[in-house]
């Protein structure tokens, strides 16, 4: 009796695609790097837009999350959003734009499992100094899930990485 190895194979290999994976992140890459010291200057104004269609939730996500840490981490004694803040007092702008979005959502995460791919949020970073218009870092980040398994992230976990990764930043 020949014995076929394949089905035997893939019947153990697939549940592990389903339910392994690997870490979240984060990561960036400048094209000018951030070289002053952020703790010269006390009062910050953040402000996230898109260039991808239908991202309102996650412009507003990774706003509300940079907004939270930097109040949370009190080094600026005002930080406040572009659409409530007032800009012409703001000593630091920073701006986040969406570039770019592989969207996984929470159906396609739970039907396909690890198959489903890695959600990912490409976006660019600018921190302007207000009054001189001075650009003081440029670069862009980039926000992964998890994206191994059905209980994985989607798109709004790689939006947080992008958010943390800002914050990171400016915390150096």
């Amino acid at each position: 009796m020949k014995l076929n190895v394949l089905p035997i194979l893939i019947l153990l290999v697939a549940p592990l695609l389903l339910f392994t994976g690997c870490a979240s992140s984060g990561a960036s890459r400048f094209s000018q790097p951030l070289n002053t010291k952020l703790s010269n200057y006390k009062t910050v104004v953040v402000s996230v837009k898109s260039n991808v269609a239908n991202t309102e939730a996650l412009v507003m996500q990774i706003e509300g999350a940079i907004l939270s840490a930097l109040k949370n981490q009190g080094k600026f004694l005002k930080v406040s959003s572009s659409v409530i803040g007032n800009a012409a007092d703001t000593e630091l702008k920073v701006a986040v734009t969406i570039t770019e979005v592989e969207d996984v959502d929470t159906f396609n995460r739970v039907m396909l499992g690890a198959f489903a791919g890695q959600g990912k949020v490409h976006a660019d970073l600018e921190l302007t100094e207000s009054q001189s218009g001075k650009i003081l870092a440029k670069g862009s980040i980039e926000g992964k899930t998890s994206g191994g398994s059905i209980f994985a992230g989607t798109t709004p976990e790689a939006a947080e990485r992008v958010a943390e990764e800002v914050v990171r930043l400016m915390s150096l």
